[in-house]
């Protein structure tokens, strides 16, 4: 297929994801944008796929039970097939050294849960347009070494023609004339190859000139080779006062040092990296970069050029630093205001408790029934106001691994709940051998009575059975506690994790809705995840997985 050909034909993006309801979003959001999509629900089923027929460009997740996406990665990069094609991550990991991890197993970029679709199609795209790129350079090298070595080969026997000429000019004076006949053809071949190599150059320089991206080249000494208009627009200068010089005084002098460490990092068998560092802006402004090196190799598997392409990031770095500081500052909120509610609550449940109790034969029905409306009030705001400091506790408390055995734990929550479950008449069930796992005692505790306090709460009248399973992966130990309540849409088995967050059939049962809030943060503290499903008929299944390598 020729050049044109591929540039018609839709991108063809493999999506990988453990996750029906992510693979769904992403595939729906690159169809809608003219994409070819391939899902993969796993990190086998990826590289099968990808082996059965190469993808243009690789979205993948990174939390998979199977096999990560880290390993998904340093699979595709050790196949030569696979090595050149882009891996974007995706995850709701969003720490520096997760990022880093993707990019040492080879992505060119990564993508932060939760996501806008726009921001995932302008990478895609970003990345698409880079490989792309990169494969017309490649070709154009190709082709020229191709051109190269027929020019090489016509001087040479040109060379020796000359020479056999030289010893028989007398005698072959018609093989001369043949001769200075064929040099002229090769001529003529020679300046069709230059013609065609100018184009070659001037089609490249149209494609990067066109970008939006800062686009540059640069010898292994830094000096600048090329750049494009965006690259001379943000730094306010001209084509010629860039290309020539070193890109290292527009770079704080206290990055040198990490910006060199970056470049020496890169090797035939890593050749691409991304890194971000500060650049001087023209008004003396200091403002973030993010570059795309890639290394460009020559004979014999020499660097001739680093070819770069980055876009200004200083806009992203300042909102996760606001994001940062305003998280701070719902905690410290969040902290006074259950500091502040508690104690008076407490007060005014100790008061009304008093006056309920020496009193209540005094009031008349309104005033009992008053009464009675001030205590529940009053319980209910002291709840609250342990519940915000539960779950600040569980994002912010240092966990205590330990090991501990699962079968107390649930001994402990079924003698908890005893009353209830007996009153309503409620089977409890769990499995006879139940491992002993190294967690955090209290974390599982609370994980498990809230997720059972809710089967209680919200699981209506026909609740009848509350299920304890387990199962085990070669990285995760897996809970489940499985309820024949009323159950949840499929819809909200995601935003029931949030805080503050509460199901329609919650109408008119007290709550904080932050409990499953504080086992979504237990869960991810021990490595791990927690999942809500709806039952095959009725009834709700939550699946919490713990890491084995605590």
């Amino acid at each position: 297929m020729n050049q044109e050909a591929q540039e018609l034909t839709p991108a063809e993006i493999l999506v990988v994801d453990d996750s029906p309801t992510n693979l769904k979003l992403l595939t729906a959001i690159l169809t809608e944008r003219g994409y070819r999509v391939r899902p993969a629900a796993g990190g086998h089923l990826a590289l099968k796929s990808a082996a059965f027929r190469l993808p243009d460009l690789i979205l993948l997740d990174v939390k998979m039970p199977d096999m990560d996406g880290y390993e998904v990665c340093r699979a595709l990069k050790a196949d030569e097939k696979s090595r050149s094609i882009p891996v974007i991550f995706i995850s709701a990991l969003d720490e520096v050294a997760d990022k880093v991890n993707g990019f040492r197993a080879g992505g060119v970029d990564y993508i932060t849960r939760p996501f806008e679709s726009m921001e995932v199609l302008a990478r895609v795209e970003t990345h698409l347009a880079l490989w792309r790129l990169q494969k017309q350079l490649e070709a154009q090298n190709i082709q020229l070494q191709q051109e190269i070595t027929v020019r090489k080969q016509g001087e040479e026997e040109l060379r020796n023609h000359k020479a056999h000429l030289e010893e028989l000019v007398d005698e072959r004076t018609a093989e001369l004339r043949k001769i200075n006949e064929d040099l002229q053809r090769e001529i003529i071949e020679r300046k069709q190859v230059e013609e065609a190599l100018k184009f070659s150059e001037a089609r490249y320089r149209a494609i990067v000139e066109d970008q939006t991206e800062l686009i540059c080249r640069s010898l292994p000494d830094g000096t600048i080779t090329f750049v494009n208009d965006a690259y001379c627009h943000y730094f306010g200068k001209k084509c010629e006062e860039l290309v020539g010089q070193s890109f290292m005084p527009l770079i704080p002098d206290e990055d040198h040092e990490k910006l060199r460490e970056h470049f020496a990092s890169l090797s035939p068998e890593n050749p691409v990296s991304t890194h971000e560092h500060r650049v001087l802006a023209p008004n003396g402004e200091i403002r973030w970069q993010q570059w795309t090196n890639r290394m460009i190799l020559g004979e014999q598997h020499r660097i001739v050029e680093f070819q770069a392409v980055g876009r200004d990031t200083t806009d992203r770095k300042l909102m996760d630093e606001a994001l940062q500081e305003g998280a701070e500052k719902i905690k410290l909120f969040a902290y006074s205001i259950s500091h502040d509610l508690k104690s008076p609550a407490i007060g005014i449940l100790g008061l009304t408790k008093l006056l309920h109790r020496r009193y209540k034969d005094m009031f008349d029905d309104r005033g009992k029934d008053c009464c009675e409306q001030i205590l529940k009030a009053s319980e209910q705001i002291a709840a609250f106001a342990e519940k915000i400091n539960a779950f600040i506790s569980a994002k912010e408390a240092p966990l205590s691994i330990e090991s501990t055995r699962l079968k107390e734990i649930l001994q402990m929550v079924r003698a908890e709940y005893s009353g209830k479950l007996d009153i309503r008449q409620v089977k409890w069930s769990e499995p006879k051998n139940l491992p002993e796992i190294r967690a955090d005692r209290l974390g599982l505790v609370r994980i498990l009575r809230n997720l059972v306090d809710n089967a209680l709460k919200y699981g209506g009248e026909g609740l009848r059975e509350i299920r304890i399973d387990y199962e085990e992966s070669d990285d995760f130990h897996i809970l489940f506690v499985i309820d024949d309540g009323v159950g949840i849409g499929k819809d909200h088995c995601e935003k029931i994790f949030r805080p503050f967050q509460r199901y329609g059939t919650s109408r008119g049962i007290e709550g904080t809705g932050l409990g499953l809030a504080i086992v979504k943060e237990i869960a991810e503290q021990h490595g791990g995840k927690v999942k809500a499903a709806p039952g095959p008929e009725r009834g709700t299944t939550f699946c919490i997985s713990i890491s084995k390598h605590l």
